[in-house]
């Protein structure tokens, strides 16, 4: 170990400083209970310590809400969706929050960038489905939202290599996947075949051994009657793939609704995002002793290894 640091502190004396950060990228997509929860500035519905910007994890998002209907961007810093706080519908959270804030915490040495797509009501077997009759152009259309979500993290990628002065670097590190509510019908659907092959075109398109991150839908969800069915699926998909990680939700409060309980309160999407960084940081622990010591010397020469500001593009 000596020796490396002799030569790292070697490269710093003869190497210009540089200004280009490397990124930590999640890519986040799914239906309503990815998309987030309603919530108002009170601490009951979420943390205040979740409710301010966090200048250390990059957002960029879209969420498509067709029942308001709008679509929503964010692109910087980690937050809440506060557009308009007399109206609750246009002020929410998906997991990304909770998710974000403590990868961030459990990653230190990692600058931690999200990018995300959500359409509610969306189906995996029809508008998340990667190999459509035909080219898909306008929400209905098969595969539209995958589409979407491709276009969402094209562009946030383009984002995040040119923050703060351009010249940054990315590693795709895993996807996190929330969905199954609007395949519940037997006469649609192999689930388990679907999200398979829908595995396997994420991969081909962003990593070949991307870990794969999903959540079960939870028992307390069955509004239709055949919720274990795509819960069995799930399981199965889980049980077949070393490399895709099942993380269950029983125990997340939901609402209920007119149509039934489907989504989550504010306190299970808090939780959904708090599951999801427990699995990832297990997967993907934080580096050695060794290395966040070369990290620290690279910073005391001056090269960037964790951003400490807000993110400007």
């Amino acid at each position: 170990m000596k020796n490396i640091i002799i030569s790292l502190v070697i490269f710093c004396s003869a190497t210009s400083i540089g200004v280009a950060e490397h990124f930590t990228v999640f890519l986040m997509g799914g239906q309503s209970n990815m998309s987030g929860s309603r919530f108002t500035t009170e601490p009951s519905d979420l943390p205040g310590s979740l409710q301010s910007p966090k200048t250390d994890v990059f957002l960029y998002s879209n969420v498509s809400r067709p029942q308001i209907p709008q679509t929503f961007s964010q692109n910087g810093d980690l937050a809440p969706y506060t557009h308009a706080p007399s109206d609750p519908d246009l002020n929410f959270f998906g997991p990304e929050v909770s998710f974000g804030r403590d990868m961030a915490d459990g990653l230190p040495s990692h600058n931690i960038a999200l990018i995300k797509y959500a359409a509610d009501g969306t189906s995996l077997f029809h508008d998340w489905n990667p190999n459509p009759g035909s080219s898909p152009s306008a929400h209905g259309d098969e595969g539209y939202h995958y589409d979407q979500f491709q276009g969402t993290v094209s562009s946030g990628l383009t984002e995040i290599q040119n923050l703060n002065g351009g010249g940054n670097t990315y590693e795709i590190a895993g996807m996190l996947w929330v969905q199954g509510e609007a395949d519940q019908n037997n006469d649609r659907l192999d689930y388990e075949s679907n999200l398979n092959t829908f595995i396997g075109d994420v991969r081909s398109e962003y990593g070949s051994n991307l870990p794969f991150f999903f959540s079960a839908l939870s028992a307390n969800q069955d509004f239709s009657g055949t919720t274990g069915d795509v819960r069995a699926d799930q399981d199965a998909v889980a049980a077949g793939d070393a490399n895709a990680f099942l993380i269950q939700t029983d125990s997340f409060p939901v609402v209920t609704e007119g149509f039934g309980t489907v989504h989550y309160s504010s306190e299970g999407q808090r939780l959904l995002g708090e599951a999801f960084a427990d699995q990832v940081l297990i997967v993907i622990p934080e580096p050695s002793t060794l290395v966040l010591t070369a990290l620290g010397i690279l910073s005391v020469c001056g090269m960037r290894v964790r951003r400490l500001h807000p993110f400007t593009s």
